[in-house]
């Protein structure tokens, strides 16, 4: 009789501990749903991770099942986000739902739709993007305090990402040149130019390379090719002209300081240099008109001095 109570004692200590964790249960809320593809069919293994958005945010995750559908039970009641993310599907997110305490909330077919090849090769175009610019960036940043062997890796690494990156050249070629380094800077700028020939730059380094060997007509001929591209630049212009008159070639020089003075009538110093040129051509009439104008436009100017003895020396023959 005794061992009958206690048997019945232990029953129902049982069923009591059954009935607290039903209890326990029905305070908590849960959300239900299936996401399918554009067919409607369920698509297994996508992440679900639902964020509760309360005082403090709380995640949740789940996955859902072979046929789509996914549960996620023992929510407290409130707010939520519930995000869906798989590879080669576009990710989705539902934001500001409202969980109760009782049975499950009901989201029904979520549409996933899948990521077709082009977007694929278009998502990963802009993750290398990322890359190029992060290196671009740390490549910059180096040459800006002078750390060319810094800058050269950072370029190095774009090249190894993007090997048709004509500005990854011309920045390379530049620190090569701040360190001297002549040969592989001329190697670095005329890759640039075989991968983009619309690129005045690299022409205008080239050309210094060969003034600074004073190899005139090849830094001309680089300096004609910049001011193809941009013929509206005055420094192109201007060095056109000096690069000219330095290889005694008076008529191109002519040209680009006059060119200069369509562009931009206030500047100075391309009226001495075509009075220089009116000089070479022994035109002085010409070069007065030409020194008058400069010392009109700039009395103080680093060439005034030259310019009056010019004027004067020609008036008085």
């Amino acid at each position: 009789m005794v061992a009958r109570i206690l048997r019945t004692g232990l029953l129902v200590a049982c069923a009591l501990g059954v009935l607290m964790t039903v209890e326990a249960y029905a305070q908590t809320g849960a959300i239900r749903g299936t996401v399918v593809d554009e067919q409607g069919q369920g698509i297994a293994g996508v992440d679900v991770v639902i964020t509760f958005r309360g005082g403090v945010n709380r995640e949740f995750n789940t996955e859902t099942q072979d046929d789509g559908d996914f549960i996620r039970v023992g929510l407290q009641s409130g707010n939520y986000d519930v995000g869906f993310s798989k590879e080669n599907h576009q990710s989705f997110e539902i934001t500001g739902i409202r969980v109760r305490v009782g049975d499950p909330l009901e989201l029904g077919d979520v549409l996933l739709p899948g990521i077709s090849e082009e977007m694929q090769a278009a998502a990963k175009m802009q993750e290398l993007n990322a890359e190029i610019m992060e290196e671009f960036e740390a490549g910059i940043a180096a040459a800006q305090v002078e750390d060319y062997r810094g800058a050269i890796a950072a370029f190095d690494k774009v090249i190894a990402i993007h090997p048709e990156s004509a500005e990854a050249y011309f920045n390379k070629g530049f620190a090569y040149t701040k360190l001297g380094e002549a040969a592989q800077a001329e190697a670095s700028y005329r890759k640039a130019l075989e991968l983009d020939a619309t690129y005045a730059e690299p022409y205008i380094e080239l050309s210094n390379i060969h003034a600074e060997k004073q190899e005139w007509v090849q830094a001309q001929e680089m300096l004609e090719k910049a001011v193809e591209i941009r013929p509206n630049d005055v420094r192109y212009q201007y060095n056109l002209g000096a690069t000219a008159m330095n290889a005694g070639d008076l008529v191109p020089a002519e040209a680009a300081f006059r060119k200069i003075l369509e562009l931009d009538p206030a500047f100075a110093e391309a009226h001495y240099q075509l009075g220089m040129v009116s000089v070479n051509k022994g035109a002085n009439e010409e070069a007065i008109a030409e020194f008058e104008k400069y010392l009109e436009l700039e009395p103080e100017g680093a060439n005034a001095a030259v310019a009056t003895n010019i004027v004067n020396h020609l008036k008085s023959q």
